[in-house]
């Protein structure tokens, strides 16, 4: 796919997520940082839009909570955490962007979790997984 193409598409994809009523309303959200890289769909807009756009819950406006993925070893094992900021995101040993494990305070980062209907814990990639 040519470049502008590539991009109209990704721009559909993203328009797609910002309108759906689930995003508008959600409290929370777990994404991935795009890498142009390794040619993955362009999440900016939607990551910009959860760190700067409350959630509107009823007539209450939330901020959402936006989960990142990091990758903790060579081994693929991955944690989902909180981000507020892109200026959170650091580029890992693969020149991706993701959360470092502590915040600029020396804080442990809060993990995202997430589960099934039977309320069993889901891993970060089926969380992603669910949505597409």
């Amino acid at each position: 796919m040519d470049l502008i193409q590539r991009s109209k598409e990704d721009d559909a994809i993203q328009s797609i997520v910002l309108e759906a009523p689930w995003f508008k309303s959600s409290k929370s959200l777990f994404a991935y940082v795009s890498c142009a890289t390794l040619q993955e769909v362009d999440t900016s807009r939607i990551l910009s839009e959860c760190l700067c756009s409350p959630a509107k819950v009823g007539y209450t406006e939330v901020r959402k909570k936006l989960y990142v993925l990091h990758l903790e070893d060579r081994k693929c094992n991955m944690r989902m955490l909180k981000i507020s900021s892109i200026n959170d995101l650091v580029a890992s040993s693969m020149n991706i962007l993701e959360p470092a494990p502590v915040d600029c305070d020396g804080n442990d980062r809060e993990d995202g979790l997430a589960f099934d209907r039977s309320g069993r814990r889901l891993a970060a990639l089926e969380v992603i997984m669910m949505y597409f």
